[in-house]
């Protein structure tokens, strides 16, 4: 390599695992720039001309919040950016670290960014058996999608503004889907082959997961929030036991004292998930509005947010 080279992996200089622990990571040489603090790193090859400093830092705050939401065990986690040939930006996620892909000229701003990169660091954490593939995407994708958007509201790093404008896409998204009626089971066989399903569990499980958040907080006095039962099944995984959607509704039944299969099923066989906007306190509010299905022209309802 020419001389000013240098590469990057997703674990740093060392690690110990099998074989298929370089087929889980990334890893990057050339003309490499770095941006490193503490267990975060974000490399990026090509064009130096982009900024990435301030969305690095935004994105390495979010990243030490999550660890301590989550408990995390100070393990590496690692964006390899690199500016290639793309019709939108956009990537993979590897275990603990992501390949974000970029032209500049879809580079409209970095505050789209935030939001995908916030979903990926999520995904480090919350999983429930997927098999076969449905039966748990509502809650992997909806848990990316709901601690992606809340926990950087609370933090300060959205906006109120911010918060709404997000909203507002991933409701449009979901409400006005023209497989919105389809179950989680429909969603899963038509992954990537449908689009429009394929994009269903994530505002579905979000939208659910903000129910179950206000209703915690109202049945236990905020002494057990969303994150705690997504704690409790990451240490059960931990420890060996794959945890299950039964292994959800008995967590949620005993912290609630309530029966709420009925509601868990209905969600899971396609009902439409209307808002809750408890989680924000007040400081996001939602209208009804009347608007058109995608692909169909339907009328449907949906949701349109905005600050309070």
């Amino acid at each position: 390599l020419p001389p000013g080279s240098s590469a990057a992996w997703t674990y740093g200089y060392e690690a110990e695992g099998d074989g298929s622990l370089l087929q889980q990571t990334f890893y990057a040489a050339g003309n490499l720039h770095t941006i490193r603090k503490g267990n975060f790193a974000f490399s990026y090859l090509g064009n130096p001309d982009v900024d990435f400093e301030p969305l690095a830092a935004w994105t390495q705050s979010l990243f030490q919040n999550l660890e301590i939401v989550f408990g995390g065990k100070e393990e590496p986690y690692h964006i390899f950016a690199r500016n290639a040939p793309c019709s939108k930006c956009g990537g993979t996620a590897l275990k603990r670290s992501y390949l974000f892909l970029y032209q500049e000229a879809y580079l409209k701003s970095m505050d789209e960014i935030k939001t995908l990169f916030a979903h990926e660091m999520v995904h480090n954490w919350p999983w429930i058996e997927d098999e076969p593939f449905g039966t748990g995407t509502w809650y992997v994708e909806g848990c990316a999608e709901y601690f992606s958007l809340v926990i950087p509201w609370r933090l300060g790093l959205f906006t109120d503004e911010e918060t709404a404008a997000i909203l507002n896409k991933r409701g449009r998204d979901y409400y006005e889907n023209p497989c919105i009626g389809y179950s989680n089971l429909a969603c899963g066989e038509g992954f990537l082959a449908n689009p429009e399903a394929t994009r269903v569990p994530y505002g579905r499980g979000m939208f659910y997961l903000m129910r179950v958040e206000s209703l915690l907080v109202e049945t236990t006095g905020g002494r057990t929030r969303l994150e705690d039962i997504v704690k409790e099944l990451l240490t059960r995984q931990e420890n060996g036991y794959p945890c299950t959607n039964e292994d959800w509704l008995a967590i949620l039944n005993r912290e609630t004292g309530l029966d709420v299969r009925a509601d868990f099923e209905a969600m899971l066989s396609g009902e439409i998930q209307c808002p809750d906007l408890a989680v924000f306190e007040g400081h996001i509010l939602a209208e009804k509005r009347a608007a058109l299905q995608r692909g169909s022209g339907e009328v449907c309802a949906t949701y349109y947010f905005y600050p309070a």
